[in-house]
Formats: structure tokens, sequence, C-alpha cells
């Protein structure tokens, strides 16, 4: 099975228990090969993409968290070989917003960010991550506890259904190696700001 050209879709919303993932378009430029895994070679792709008003929301116990509220989300070029290897060059977030109570006005959201820029992402064999450069601009978090004394990040990840559930307690297994994530440079820049409100 193989593509090679433009793909565009619009107006996608996919609903799994408590979580509503949707975008208002998508784009895709490039090409992509798959063959059975017994025969030669596996999944290849490479190109680039295009993602505009990317959101993620979760309801739980009647509260609605936007988990993510993406303006745009851009990639400058997707290289997965058949190996399993892939590497991302040029990506950016453009009007972020993470972890937000929709009944909270003005610093509801724990992070929010005008654009996140990574100049290369390479994810290999064993779970290993390396990402080059990280520039976050025009970022402000906001980290409040609540009058109870809880901090309001922790609030937001103990609602999600699977913020509770059991580890798992199968014994990892030697042989394969530790994940790994590495960052080169994280830089902060625009107008920028760290906002920590006790009640």
């Amino acid at each position: 099975i193989s593509q090679q050209g433009k793909i565009q879709t619009d107006a996608i919303k996919l609903q799994y228990e408590e979580f509503e993932i949707a975008y208002s378009s998508l784009g895709w430029e490039g090409q992509m090969r798959f063959a059975p895994a017994s025969g030669e070679g596996g999944v290849q792709v490479n190109g680039a993409l295009k993602i505009d008003g990317l959101g993620a929301d979760t309801n739980v116990a009647d509260i609605k968290i936007v988990l993510a509220n993406i303006g745009a989300v851009e990639v400058a070029d997707i290289t997965l070989g058949d190996n399993g290897d892939l590497l991302v060059s040029g990506l950016t977030l453009s009007d972020a917003v993470f972890a937000r109570d929709v009944k909270e006005q003005g610093d509801g959201s724990v992070l929010s960010a005008g654009a996140i820029a990574m100049d290369r992402i390479q994810i290999t064999a064993g779970n290993q991550i390396e990402i080059g450069t990280m520039d976050w601009r025009d970022t402000v978090s906001v980290v409040r506890r609540e009058a109870d004394g809880v901090w309001r990040p922790v609030r937001i990840v103990n609602t999600l259904p699977f913020a509770n559930r059991e580890a798992d307690k199968a014994e990892p297994d030697p042989e394969q190696p530790a994940g790994r994530i590495s960052v080169g440079q994280i830089m902060v820049t625009g107008n920028s700001a760290m906002i920590l409100i006790d009640e």
C-alpha cells in the first residue's frame, strides 16, 4: 500500500469513553508506504504535516477539563523508517493551552504558550527520545494552591480517569533498556511568566 501527494481532512471529532479529540483541518503532503511485516520492509513515512484547531478534552464527574487546545501544529518534516525509528524536524505548536478547567476564567489554565518550537525530535528503539532545542515563547504558567491545600495541577491529574488505576505489577524485562528522554536546550523567551497563587 502506498500514497504520494496531498491528503486533506476537515472537522474530525473522535470520542472514547471520557475523552474527546477534535480538529478543524489536517493536511499531509508526502509519501507513505506499508508492506506486511512478513514481506519486504515495513512502514515508511516522509512528509510535512499541518493541523489547525486541535483540541483534547475530558469530562469526569461533571467537570470538563481542556487537556490541550492548540491553534495550529506544523511539522516541517516527518521521517519514519522501516526499522521503527522516527525523526521529526521543525515542530511548532501555536497558541497552546494545557490543563484548563472550563469553569475557570482568566488564569484557569496551568500552562499556556504563544508558541512552542522544537528543531528536532528523534525516537529510536527502546523508547530513547532525543530533543534538540525547545523554545517556549510567551509562556505563562499558573500554579495555584487551592483553599483545601491541594495544588491545581495535582487536582487536574487526579481527575483524569487513568490516573488512579493500579500500576502494572509485572516485573520489568531486564533485556529491555529503560526509556530515556534528553533535551539539549530549553529556552523561555518573549513575554513569559510563572505565577504562584496560594489560597
